[in-house]
Parts: structure tokens; C-alpha cells; sequence
């Protein structure tokens, strides 16, 4: 690990010395020149980089990536007056080649008090940099200054601070000549997650030092081919950052059907296939095949402490979803709580709550809506079943034409073909199929007991949201009464279709004029598919001889008789018309509102595409306004073909000479057919 450069310099000669002479975390005289790729090593699975290594690009953690290394612990503070500036980025670029992350703060207390304010700083700053919780935060004990005789009190302190702050995965680093001379005891967080940092001349796979503790530093002098500079490198027996926890903190899981006790020894067998939520995760030496023991909850103030990753799976899912009609079994006796539902056997309602609850053959109890409010019983999930009802609540229905009663003997003649919502349905006991409907119309009224052969699928809206259509001649008001014969023959888009079963088809139709107007009640049966426009987008058109005025007032006058092409269609109900398009001349102007009884067909071209023909003697200069006086009489055939209004021309020709060259924009009355 690295002390900060700035603050180092105050201190070198010391710092130098004592490092020297007590060989904090050194191991052997000299540290070896590491190179990785190197067999016989130990694993390189972590590297620690502080200011010191700088920039690191992503390219260079990729590589370090292809030499084993699995996480990256970066240095982000140190004492209460320093913060590694190139922290962001290092993190950054380590997790975009795919490295784990951990953090280490290099520490200077000398008491609790101390000490805690250096874990705030410390965490303040990975807070600030948007690191996890469960983000390995490394307390690094090395400097001289923090060798007082309660230096465990004082680093207990300091773990105790970084977990308060909601950082739960700690860890110490030290030398081991640190360790034995201040009497280091790591019982506040176990030596499986202290890391050990000793150097050993030469370092061997086959000769693993320092095995009992959870990392192991074992060179700080390693490079890597293609990257700068050297690193610390070290192995990670006990997964501290290299493996993380396969479950978090609030996931619900499964105990799997094969778990037989907790990591502590207590049986887990008669929690086989309870569904709980996880609510602590702890890092342990390897017991059996976890490296991580959960604490689940199970809801009812029940919970496992000890439960091994290996004995937890994805929980089964619930039989039944938010939202989704079930129905009460015939068998069903009680609720979670121990009250009698067997009154509500038979009864369908909605599913209003979901939680797990592992009794009997259940895993999750339900909370119902029977449609006169959400029950407080909570109904385990083998008191439930999907009901075979042709229909649902809240969905939508009709009563059929041939409807006589309903089941108390109440008429629905009257509200034959009527269209309504399902609130309630209830087991009947009679009249099969056995189910009655309770049924609300938006008008207020109901109907409580109707039997399910009275109801049908709803019928279509005739028209539909979008559609344009028309007004018919012989209509005279809204459903509501308002005037409607005003907008006979009107042309509209509908915005809306509202159920009303007051009208004819049992709809009503909110109708926009496109001008700001609009009638919200029309019955189907004042309605009509609107007459289409008589033009179309993209066809050629003609300003009539007769023309005044667009529909916004816009003069006409200068443009009768000019060609253009539509380029789109609105609805204006206006001037005896229905619409109004958009005319471009392909000169650059336009009208945006012309109506319909202002246009016509455009005349075609009088001459076609690679025809011969001649420029006329009296020519003198093309719409562009060159000169055409040299060119009289040439002949050349016709290449293209433009809408163009100049001179009582509406057409503009590209003419092509024998001898290649060409005259663009001739008008129609300067060349005759040769």
C-alpha cells in the first residue's frame, strides 16, 4: 500500500527509516521484480493502486484482466486531509474492463475518536464516488503513528464506524511484523477477512504463506506486459473481493428442498421449501461450498441466521398474480389468522396483495377483493382456485337482447343490450350456470343477481378513435340535447368513444372539427364514413379561374389558374367544402389552406418525356432567366418535366440538343412539337 506523496514528503526520512529497519511488510532484504505470466507464482487474483500509478486506461486493467486478476482495491483517502484524485477514474476504468471494485483508506489515528473521524472521511468520500454497500472497504495499517499500544480498540473503532455509515463488508490490511509487534487481534472481524501483506524472496505456488487469513500481499514490485508501471499483487484465499455473495440483502428466496442444517449446525430441515427474505449477508471461510451465509426472514418473526449459499434457490412463484380472479375453495376452513371463511367458500374476488407465508402446503397468502371492499383475511394459497366463469371482474359486458330476469325475478328487459362493468361475481346455487353478475352502468344503474346465460361479449363501437367521419343530413341534437343540425354534413375525426346506453348503438362519439369546435355526444346513428377528400397527397391540381381566398383569408388572385401539387389534407368544414389542402408550386410558395371548391384537375403537360421539338423563333429567355435568343429554331428532345407557373405557362422543360448541350427551364408556349 502507498502513503500519499504530499503527506509522505513531511515524513520520508522517518517513514523511510523505519520501514527499512523494521521491515513492516517486507518479508526478505530486497522484493523481487515480479513479471506476470511467470509460472510457478502464486495467483495474482487482486492489485492495489493509489495516486502513485495514476491514470490507469482500461486497456491496461483488461490485461491485467488476462493475467488472472479478478478485482482492483483502490486507495481513496488518507488520515482526514487527503483524497486520492485520480480515484474516479481508476474505478471507472477498472469496472469498464470488468474488474471487481474494493477501496482502502490509509490510516493515521492513534485513538477511537480518532480513528472514527478517519472512517467518516473515508466513507464520505466512496459515498460521494457512488460505490455500493457492499464495496470491500479496507482499513490499511502500516503507518508508524497508528503503533500504540490499543491500536484493536482503536481499528475495532474503526470498523465499527464504516459499518454504521452502511458499508457492511470490512476488512484490515497490515504487515506481519505490524500484527506481532503491536499485538493486532483481528477478533473484530476474524482473521478470514484480514489481509496480510509479507514478501517473500522468492514466492511460489507451491509455498503459500500466510493461508489462515483471508488475503495475502505477497509483492509490490509486479509488472504487467504492455502496462506501466509496477503494482502490489495479491491472493485471495477466503473470495474477500473476487467472489461476490449470489444474493443481496432484500432478495426473496427458497430454502432448497435438500438443505439439512445451517453452517452453525442447527437442522434445517423442517424450513425445507420455506419462502423468506434475506435481511443479512456475511462473508465465512469456505464451509462446505459457500463462501457467504444469509440471515432469511420468514415473515412471521421466524428467521435463519446460518443458511449456506449452497442451500438457497429462486422461489417457486405464487400460483397467482396481482390483479387475477380467483376463487375461494369448497374445502377451504380458515384464514392466516385462524378465522372461519368457510362462509366465503364459493366466492370469487380479485387479488388485491401478495406476501410470502410458509404454512401447511402454502408459500404465500393472498389478499382478496370480492368487490364490496378488499377482505382483511389473508387466504393461503391452497384455499384458492382460478374460477370457471365465462366472464371477469372489472371486464367489460352486455345483456343480451333475449334477457328476461334476473335472478331475484328484477327485469332487465328494460336494459336489454345495455353495456356495463362486472363488480361482484357471486355462486349461485341455481340456474346453471350457477354464477350471477353484479353489473354497473355508467348512468349509475345496476343490476345485482344477472345470470351469465343473459350476458354476452360487448359489440364493437361502430366507428373507432382516429376515424374520419361525417355528419348525417337528418341529424338534430347530441344525446345530451345540444343543437347538432348546425354541423349537418360537418366532417370530423373522432377523439373518443364513451360507453352511453342511451343511445341507439349504445355509444356516443366525441367528434373534433379540426377548427377548434367540437361535439362530445353524438349518437353512432348521426354519424356517417366521411365523403374523401376529392383530391389526393401527391396529385397534381389547378387554382380555379374563380378562386378569391384560402380559408384563413389569404389572397387567391395571383395564384388562379396556377399548377401545384398537394401536399397534405385536413379536415375544414367550410365555403360548402370539407377540406382544405396544401398546394406547393415548386418554386419555393405555397398555400396552406385551399379548400376544395377552389381547385381542380391540373391540365397535363402539352408535351411528353423525349419528344422532339423545336424552340420557337420568338423565345427569349428560360424561367431562370437565360437567354434563349441563340438557341431559336435548335431542336432537341424533351428530358424533364416541371410544374412551373411564369409567362401562362404552368410547365417548365429541360430540352437536350444533338449536340449534348441542354436549356433547363424553357416555358411551355416557347417550343412547338417539330
Amino acid at each position: 500500500m502507498k502513503k500519499s506523496s504530499i503527506i509522505a514528503g513531511v515524513i520520508v526520512t522517518i517513514a523511510t527509516a523505519l520501514s527499512l529497519k523494521s521491515n513492516l511488510v517486507y518479508a526478505a532484504d530486497s522484493i523481487p521484480a515480479i513479471t506476470a505470466g511467470t509460472s510457478g507464482l502464486p495467483r495474482m487474483d487482486v492489485v492495489d493502486v493509489s495516486s502513485n500509478n495514476g491514470n490507469i486506461s482500461v486497456a491496461s486493467f483488461q490485461k491485467m484482466h488476462q493475467y488472472g486478476v479478478g478485482a482492483v482495491i483502490v486507495k481513496l483517502t488518507e488520515a482526514t486531509s487527503y483524497r486520492n484524485p485520480y480515484a474516479a477514474t481508476q474505478i471507472a476504468n477498472a469496472k469498464a474492463a470488468g474488474l471487481k471494485i474494493g477501496a482502502y483508506h490509509y490510516s493515521w489515528y492513534t485513538s477511537q475518536s480518532s480513528a472514527q473521524s478517519e472512517a467518516k472521511y473515508f466513507t464520505d468520500y466512496a459515498k460521494s464516488l457512488k460505490l455500493p454497500s457492499d464495496t470491500l472497504m479496507v482499513d490499511d495499517l502500516e503507518d508508524t503513528y497508528t503503533m500504540t499500544n490499543n491500536v484493536t480498540n482503536n481499528a475495532k473503532a474503526f470498523n465499527t464506524q464504516v459499518k454504521a455509515t452502511g458499508f457492511s463488508n470490512t476488512s484490515t490490511y497490515t504487515g506481519l511484523y505490524y500484527k506481532n509487534t503491536t499485538g493486532l487481534n483481528f477478533s473484530y472481524i476474524g482473521n478470514d477477512r484480514a489481509w496480510i501483506a509479507q514478501y517473500p524472496f522468492a514466492p511460489s505456488s507451491n509455498s503459500l504463506w500466510n493461508t489462515t487469513y483471508g488475503m495475502w500481499q505477497w509483492n509490490s514490485n509486479t509488472s504487467f506486459p504492455g502496462v506501466g508501471g509496477t503494482f502490489d499483487v495479491s491472493i485471495d484465499y477466503t473470495n474477500l473481493i473476487t467472489q461476490v455473495a449470489k444474493y443481496k440483502v432484500g432478495d426473496t428466496l427458497q430454502i432448497s428442498s435438500g438443505a439439512v442444517k445451517e453452517s452453525n449446525g442447527y437442522n434445517l430441515i423442517p424450513h425445507r421449501n420455506w419462502i423468506g427474505k434475506i435481511t443479512a449477508v456475511k462473508a465465512i471461510n469456505r464451509v462446505s461450498y459457500s463462501n457467504f451465509e444469509y440471515t432469511i426472514n420468514y415473515g412471521d418473526d421466524t428467521q435463519n441466521v446460518h443458511v449456506l449459499e449452497q442451500d438457497l434457490e429462486k422461489p417457486v412463484s405464487s400460483k397467482f398474480q396481482l390483479g387475477q380472479q380467483i376463487q375461494i375453495t369448497d374445502w377451504a376452513e380458515s384464514s392466516v389468522t385462524g378465522d372461519s371463511i368457510v362462509e366465503n367458500r364459493g366466492n370469487i374476488g380479485v387479488v388485491k396483495s401478495i406476501s410470502f407465508k410458509n404454512q401447511s402446503v402454502s408459500h404465500y397468502q393472498y389478499q382478496i377483493d370480492y368487490g364490496s371492499g378488499i377482505s382483511k383475511n389473508l387466504i393461503l394459497e391452497q384455499d384458492l382456485q382460478i374460477p370457471k366463469t365465462k366472464f371477469t371482474i372489472g371486464s367489460q359486458i352486455q345483456i343480451k337482447r333475449s334477457a328476461v330476469s334476473e335472478s331475484n325475478g328484477t327485469s332487465l328487459i328494460d336494459h336489454r343490450d345495455w353495456i356495463g362493468k362486472i363488480e361482484r361475481i357471486t355462486l349461485g346455487n341455481s340456474h346453471n350456470p350457477n354464477y350471477t353478475y353484479y353489473v354497473s352502468y355508467n348512468n349509475g344503474a345496476s343490476n345485482w343477481y344477472v345470470r351469465e346465460q343473459d350476458l354476452s361479449i360487448v359489440t364493437d363501437p361502430q366507428y373507432k378513435i382516429g376515424q374520419i367521419v361525417q355528419i348525417v343530413p337528418e341529424a338534430e341534437k347530441e344525446t345530451n340535447g345540444f343543437q347538432l343540425s348546425n354541423h349537418r354534413g360537418w366532417v370530423g375525426i373522432i377523439k373518443k368513444i364513451t360507453v352511453n346506453n342511451n343511445a341507439k348503438e349504445h355509444y356516443e362519439y366525441w367528434v373534433d372539427y379540426n377548427d377548434g369546435t367540437a361535439n362530445w355526444h353524438v349518437d353512432g346513428d348521426d354519424l356517417k364514413t366521411a365523403e374523401k377528400p376529392q383530391f389526393s397527397s401527391g396529385q397534381k391540381v389547378q387554382i380555379k379561374n374563380s378562386a378569391y381566398h384560402e380559408s384563413n383569408g389569404f389572397s387567391l388572385l395571383n395564384h388562379r389558374n396556377w399548377v401545384g401539387t398537394v401536399k397534405s389534407i385536413a379536415v375544414k368544414n367550410q365555403f360548402g367544402t370539407h377540406y382544405e389542402y396544401w398546394i406547393d408550386y415548386n418554386d419555393g410558395t405555397t398555400n396552406w389552406h385551399v379548400v376544395g371548391n377552389d381547385l381542380q384537375l391540373a391540365p397535363e403537360p402539352k408535351y411528353s418525356l423525349n419528344q422532339l421539338v423545336r424552340i420557337v423563333n420568338t423565345a427569349n429567355v428560360e424561367t431562370n432567366g437565360t437567354n434563349l435568343v441563340p438557341h431559336r429554331g435548335w431542336q432537341g428532345f424533351i428530358k424533364e418535366i416541371r410544374i412551373k407557373n411564369a409567362w401562362n405557362s404552368h410547365y417548365s422543360y429541360k430540352v437536350q440538343y444533338f449536340n449534348g448541350s441542354s436549356n433547363w427551364y424553357i416555358v411551355e408556349q416557347d417550343i412547338i412539337d417539330k
